[in-house]
């Protein structure tokens, strides 16, 4: 939440929360209805930028009625500019011209943290951009007027989008006037550092393994940081016939040496009030999203609610 009493705009990584799931499990559906609780507790629509086409469908309705307002990034040519502008505060009209912060939104939703870094990075690529060592590797192909470029990206690449990615998060939660940072992500797997011997031919060579699951962005290094600038970390998945929505760390529940990376900011000696109004035990560290009495519970918007009724205690 926003501090009225402070005149510094600093990155309050709290109000960041970013949820993370294989696709077609719902994040959008619990972005949606987020953006629509916000919306009507503070009488401002939401800022909603996106770079996943089927968020268009989900979120039509809340921007015919104005409750979002959305600007749409997938097939844009300049991915890194764009961004930063966009997460600094320019707004852009009607008209295609950029206007300066006005705070008229009261949260900002981003579709998704995983589709924006492989549009630069497929832009890096593009325009030959940070090859490194795979630049005299790469080619040129060309079909009358069409250019296609023959690469991989090097790996500045990867840290430059990791980076980029991370200093994006930082200026949305800046933002003068947001109450809610609001992120997707899809799901990506971090080899940790951790690493195993494996019998190749003749030799034997030690190979990173996979034990970390967290929010993608290009590459598998950067994975594991994404989660210290989230105030919350939610990982949506579908377990033993149901959508659970975890929000703490957890095992997957087919190898156990690969654990899912989740978390809520609050302080230890709150967590039993926390447990109580998510309506959860203390062996219990997920939601269960579902339809009760005609409303959406077990969400994202259901843990907001937590955090914040323990936040102003």
């Amino acid at each position: 939440m926003t501090n009225s009493n402070s005149l510094l705009l600093d990155d309050d990584t709290s109000r960041t929360r970013m949820i993370y799931s294989d696709s077609g499990l719902g994040k959008s559906t619990q972005l949606e209805h987020c953006a629509r609780k916000l919306a009507e507790q503070y009488g401002k629509p939401v800022w909603l930028i996106s770079a996943e086409d089927s968020t268009r469908g989900i979120f039509a309705s809340a921007i015919r009625e104005g409750i979002v307002k959305a600007v749409w990034i997938n097939k844009v040519q300049a991915p890194v500019a764009t961004l930063r502008r966009l997460s600094a505060g320019w707004v852009p009209n009607d008209k295609g011209e950029w206007e300066p912060w006005k705070n008229e939104f009261c949260a900002v939703v981003v579709e998704g943290l995983t589709t924006i870094a492989e549009g630069i990075q497929e832009d890096n690529r593009e325009k030959k951009r940070f090859l490194g060592e795979q630049g005299e590797n790469s080619f040129v192909e060309n079909i009358g007027d069409f250019k296609t470029v023959l690469a991989l990206p090097g790996q500045f690449s990867y840290n430059f989008v990791q980076m980029e990615m991370i200093a994006a998060m930082r200026r949305f939660s800046a933002l003068p006037g947001i109450e809610e940072v609001l992120w997707s992500a899809h799901e990506g797997a971090s080899t940790d550092g951790a690493t195993q011997l494996v019998r190749e031919g003749t030799r034997v060579i030690e190979v990173g393994v996979s034990r970390i699951r967290g929010p993608a962005t290009v590459g598998r290094k950067g994975i594991a940081n994404i989660k210290k600038y989230c105030g919350t970390l939610l990982h949506l998945d579908f377990e033993k016939g149901e959508r659970r929505l975890w929000f703490d760390n957890h095992s997957d529940p087919d190898v156990a040496t690969v654990t899912y990376s989740a978390k809520l900011t609050v302080p230890l000696r709150q967590h039993p009030e926390l447990r109580k109004l998510l309506g959860v035990d203390e062996k219990t560290n997920y939601l269960r999203p579902r339809m009760e009495a005609g409303e959406f519970a077990g969400t994202l918007w259901s843990i907001i609610q937590a955090t914040r009724n323990l936040e102003s205690k």
